[in-house]
């Protein structure tokens, strides 16, 4: 008997990203998808956003969906709209909607941390402001990190060593510069209304992060169900940042094994079949730096000779696999959510 699911893509017709689909097209193959869960008997409906008119319409579906990051987040937003109304319809979301809102949100991703990492173990936890007006520079010990709550590879992360630094940074990266013209009534309003307090001009969302020193790399770690793929990816040269600086290697030596540790841990307290981890290894252990478990970018998979699960006897393996994105993701979503109505966990290789 088929069961019934819903694969949504965007405005643009895409589905997540790929990174061997060729320049034009960053979406993975919605063949090979629904190819995928085909093969599992499900029957397909692929859709736009704009196209879920009842969300009631597909309660007991399971619905595979896609994020974006767009400037403004303004379509995310719809994006959050539907995929919340299908939720509480009754459909079963591949990704619950807590951690869809994470995407492209590192301000909600620092507060779904404390709900579902303790920061004795997953920390330091970071602290987000929504204006500038919130900011209290005495809050935070130097130095630290400050990053906007929407971005990606390393854009617009800026280490602040003194407060005044601090203060500068916070400034910049709030900034949400007002309209003409609601500039010049709220002129007007604190002209007539001596107490009237404006509207802020500094309303962007920042993450303050405590500063790991002393690290020239970071590991990021794909997680596909049972699927672990490991890169370890060196600073930029006279930098702290190592998202984005294109200095990568899949050999880890001798860090593999508390690598592939810590990520289990973390990947087990995510109601998800999948997540990205960047990771740092202090000399205090393995800490969690940022995570993500919707849209994530693929390369640590798709360029890999194969992946790391747990054998039998609960030791890490390497499987050689080059398996397709799109195979690998629907067989990660279909065991988790198939696991998920037996009452039960995935079982491991």
């Amino acid at each position: 008997m088929s069961r019934q699911a819903l694969l949504l893509v965007d405005y643009r017709g895409s589905f997540w990203s790929s990174l061997t689909e060729g320049p034009a097209n960053r979406s993975m193959s919605l063949h090979l998808l629904v190819r995928a869960l085909e093969a599992s008997a499900y029957e397909v409906s692929v859709r736009s956003f704009s196209e879920v008119v009842n969300p009631t319409d597909f309660k007991g579906w399971l619905v595979l969906y896609t994020s974006i990051e767009d400037a403004g987040l303004y379509y995310k937003s719809f994006i959050e709209d539907v995929t919340l109304s299908l939720e509480v319809s009754g459909a079963h979301l591949v990704v619950p909607h807590l951690l869809l809102r994470a995407h492209h949100n590192k301000a909600f991703m620092e507060l779904v941390r404390r709900i579902l990492l303790p920061e004795e173990r997953y920390g330091p936890h970071g602290r987000s402001i929504g204006s500038y007006e919130e900011f209290d520079g005495t809050d935070f010990t130097l130095p630290c990190v400050l990053k906007p709550a929407a971005g990606a590879g390393s854009q617009g992360v800026r280490l602040a060593r003194s407060p005044k630094s601090l203060g500068r940074i916070a400034r910049s990266l709030s900034r949400t510069p007002l309209p003409l013209r609601v500039r010049l009534r709220e002129v007007v309003k604190r002209a007539r209304w001596r107490h009237y307090r404006p509207q802020s001009s500094q309303r962007g969302k920042v993450v303050i992060q405590s500063f790991l020193s002393g690290l020239d790399h970071d590991i990021k770690v794909l997680v596909f169900g049972d699927r672990y793929y490991p890169l370890s990816r060196k600073n930029r040269p006279g930098d702290f940042r190592a998202s984005g600086g294109g200095r990568l290697s899949f050999d880890l030596g001798a860090e593999l094994t508390r690598v592939l540790d810590y990520a289990e841990e973390v990947k087990n307290r995510l109601p998800s079949p999948f997540c990205s981890l960047d990771l740092a290894l202090t000399p205090d252990g393995a800490r969690l730096v940022e995570f993500q478990c919707v849209s994530f970018g693929p390369y640590a998979m798709q360029f890999a000779d194969g992946y790391y699960c747990r054998s039998l006897d609960g030791d890490w393996v390497f499987r050689s696999d080059r398996s397709s994105l799109e195979c690998v993701w629907v067989e990660a979503a279909l065991t988790h959510f198939e696991a998920g109505l037996r009452g039960g966990t995935p079982s491991s290789n």
